[in-house]
């Protein structure tokens, strides 16, 4: 899970923990924020909802399904297809990805340990995004 999350960063202008010299020359602040605000709402709108090792509550994760789902009408600032356009983003392809899978996650079958095994073998075997 963390080579994804590394990718997404670095190219996106934010810095991965193992920064080298060459990325620190093109670190953009802005950007790194606006990258970190999508990577939390994607990791609570994920959370699975029966899971209580998950950092998020219920209605954090309702929140964040809304903020990225929802508000196609105007773009405010800090909005997610403000977020995305200020980041040089495709929102649809995004979203779509999302909503897949938080489909999967809400029909992982089992108890809690092997829900997350579940989820863990599914998103090792998800192809990359681009």
């Amino acid at each position: 899970m963390r080579q994804p999350r590394r990718l997404f960063i670095k190219k996106h202008g934010a810095l991965s923990q193992d920064a080298d010299p060459a990325e620190l020359a093109n670190y953009n602040p802005e950007r790194a924020l606006l990258t970190e605000v999508l990577l939390r709402a994607f990791n609570d709108a994920l959370a699975d909802p029966l899971n209580v090792d998950d950092l998020c509550t219920q209605k954090e994760r309702r929140e964040a399904q809304q903020w990225l789902f929802e508000g196609d009408d105007e773009i405010t600032p800090f909005s997610f297809m403000w977020i995305c356009d200020n980041l040089d983003m495709s929102y649809e392809p995004i979203r779509d990805r999302c909503r897949q899978l938080i489909a999967v996650r809400e029909t992982l079958p089992g108890d809690r340990a092997q829900r997350k095994s579940h989820w863990a073998r599914y998103l090792n075997n998800l192809p990359d995004y681009n």
